[in-house]
């Protein structure tokens, strides 16, 4: 969740910001998505602004959200959260969240 790890991924997206950093299974409804993301396997993406410089990992569903410069776990659940600059662990779950944030697996937030 360093500043070093985001520039990483930055730099990385810069070389390869196109449409096939998303997976052909994940679901993008009713969204934006600004370039470059990466978006995993089974991505459910519904009502949504995402990017730029945004991973999210395989099985996450994010629903009614704003994010940015952020990397986002495998199996992470979002709903009504606005946050940059933030690190999302695995099995995370948020809910009306805003801000920047470093989660770690298997934690939840709910406001």
């Amino acid at each position: 969740d360093s500043p070093e790890w985001l520039e990483f991924r930055r730099v990385l997206f810069r070389s390869k910001a196109d449409a096939s950093l998303i997976a052909s299974s994940a679901r993008i409804i009713n969204s934006e998505i600004i370039h470059p993301c990466f978006i995993g396997e089974g991505v459910v993406i519904e009502n949504a602004k995402i990017g730029p410089h945004v991973s999210i990992g395989d099985n996450s569903n994010i629903y009614c959200a704003i994010i940015s410069n952020s990397i986002l776990q495998k199996n992470v659940k979002i709903k009504d959260s606005t946050f940059s600059n933030s690190m999302v662990g695995n099995f995370a779950e948020l809910a009306g969240v805003s801000g920047s944030l470093s989660i770690s697996d298997y934690s939840t937030i709910t406001k």
